[in-house]
């Protein structure tokens, strides 16, 4: 697999546009905060 999906795997990577979080490696996909607001806001609508 390539690094950025390594990365997304691993949780330092957004799992939605593949940003840097926060530069730790969590060990699960995780998703970053505008992501995370944007999907809320879809959802309220």
């Amino acid at each position: 697999m390539g690094s950025v999906a390594d990365g997304i795997i691993d949780g330092l990577f957004c799992e939605t546009c593949a940003t840097l979080i926060d530069g730790e490696e969590s060990g699960y996909t995780r998703t970053c905060e505008e992501c995370k607001n944007e999907e809320e806001n879809k959802n309220d609508k």
